[in-house]
C-alpha cells in the first residue's frame, strides 16, 4: 500500500521516468542513481554537461526541474 501511494504522488514523474532515469545515470554514481533524486517534468536533454554534487541523504525527487511549483511555506494554512 506504501508502494502505491509514494507511486500515486509522484504519477507525473512516471511519465517523463525514461528521461529521469538516463539523466540521474549520466551525472550521479550507480548506487545514487537508482534511488531517482532528480526527476525531469518535461525534459528537453540537448548537452549534458557538467557534474553535479548531492551530499547528504538521498530521496526520491529531492530535486525537480522543470515542474512549476513553489514550497517556501507548503503547510501555512494560507
Amino acid at each position: 500500500m506504501k508502494i502505491l501511494r509514494k507511486l500515486w504522488d509522484y504519477r507525473w514523474a512516471l511519465r517523463f521516468l525514461p528521461q529521469s532515469l538516463y539523466f540521474n545515470l549520466h551525472y550521479l554514481p550507480f548506487n545514487q542513481a537508482i534511488k531517482l533524486p532528480i526527476l525531469l517534468y518535461k525534459p528537453h536533454l540537448l548537452k549534458m554537461k557538467g557534474k553535479i554534487i548531492l551530499s547528504g541523504r538521498i530521496t526520491t525527487g529531492m530535486v525537480r526541474l522543470g515542474k512549476f511549483s513553489v514550497s517556501l511555506y507548503p503547510n501555512n494554512g494560507l
